[in-house]
């Protein structure tokens, strides 16, 4: 492909890349799956009380609270949306590197060669970009959690 160090680093990005996908399906899977058992459990509820069974109605109000809790706690549904973003765009910086290269005679695809030394640069620019915003916003996220935890037992 190229040089070793940007080959080395290129492997990098598509090495995250994967990472970002498979968190990203993970917390999705888990997200939908808590957003339907919530909304099963909830619109049973009703009815298992009017059946005047308490014990199965407080096993699925329990059930209501601590999935609720834990949805809000762990946020499957934003963390898969932050890592399929990034994902998305270290692909779309890939891709742009790649359409670079084609351009490029293989046996001049090294930091020697003006366009490639530009189109690596940019390629590491961006990527790099990318993923420390990622990471800002996560532990943001994470942060902003442990002060509302901090405050709520402050309460």
């Amino acid at each position: 492909m190229a040089s070793e160090p940007s080959k080395k680093y290129y492997d990098y990005v598509h090495t995250r890349i994967d990472w970002y996908s498979g968190a990203a399906d993970r917390n999705m899977r888990i997200y939908t799956g808590l957003r339907i058992a919530l909304v099963l459990a909830g619109a049973t509820l009703p009815f298992v009380a009017a059946q005047d069974w308490k014990f199965v109605a407080g096993l699925f109000g329990v059930f209501v609270a601590a999935a609720t809790g834990l949805e809000g706690f762990f946020r499957p549904g934003e963390k898969w949306q932050l890592f399929r973003s990034a994902q998305l765009a270290l692909t779309r910086a890939a891709r742009r590197f790649e359409h670079v290269l084609v351009a490029i005679p293989q046996d001049e695809r090294n930091l020697s060669n003006t366009d490639y030394k530009v189109a690596y640069e940019a390629f590491v620019s961006t990527t790099d970009e990318i993923m420390r915003a990622e990471s800002e916003q996560y532990w943001k996220t994470a942060v902003a959690d442990q002060v509302q935890a901090k405050q709520q037992n402050q309460d």
